[in-house]
């Protein structure tokens, strides 16, 4: 009796296991997201300017100061970029180009860039090539900032010679295969801005949708 009585509570464990808590983890490991990165380049370029200007007026010169910035900021929209992922996989596509590098740049990208199994893949015109990693190393910060709902934490990427490279926003809440670009492994989390320090080249996530 007691046996039987036991035989019906695990049965009745193992059904409710089958159709609640199994379905919803199986559902919570495969969410698959799109996300949506502008990628631009930002930089602060120097200008020659002279210290003062000469005017003349009534056959008389003035000199006078000229108080301009010597530099000037650049700031050009390149293309931007989707990234659908879930927690084993993630596609880069460019969806949109821009103006701000020349077609013959445009050209020489892949058609789209994938993350599986731990490496790397270029996929142009039916042809596969693995893409390297970088060596890297990351450095967590205790900066905190907020991009599109999701809380971020700062991670600063230090390149082979000990450089500082990327400075990246992090989220723990989205899976850690979403990245805008290759060759990096994957930090803590998706990565929702980054900006690489030497170039000016800068991600930015504008839209993120479950799919």
């Amino acid at each position: 009796m007691k046996k039987s009585k036991r035989l019906r509570v695990n049965n009745f464990y193992f059904l409710f296991l089958s159709f609640f808590i199994f379905p919803w983890q199986a559902y919570s490991q495969s969410k698959r997201y799109k996300i949506t990165f502008d990628c631009s380049l930002s930089n602060i370029q120097p200008i020659k300017v002279p210290d003062s200007i000469t005017m003349v007026r009534n056959g008389d010169s003035i000199k006078i100061p000229w108080s301009a910035s010597s530099k000037i900021k650049l700031n050009t929209k390149l293309m931007v970029i989707e990234v659908v992922a879930n927690d084993k996989k993630s596609t880069i596509k460019v969806i949109d180009k821009s103006s701000g590098w020349g077609d013959d740049s445009y050209k020489k990208m892949p058609d789209s860039l994938v993350y599986q199994s731990t490496k790397w893949l270029a996929f142009t015109k039916g042809k596969i090539k693995k893409i390297p990693f970088e060596k890297e190393e990351y450095l967590f910060a205790k900066d905190i900032k907020t991009i599109l709902g999701y809380r971020c934490s700062k991670v600063i990427t230090l390149n082979y010679k000990g450089e500082k490279e990327m400075e990246s926003w992090v989220t723990e809440k989205l899976p850690s295969t979403i990245m805008p670009y290759s060759g990096s492994k994957p930090m803590k989390g998706a990565i929702m801005e980054s900006r690489n320090v030497r170039t000016g080249i800068s991600y930015v996530a504008t839209n993120i949708k479950l799919l």
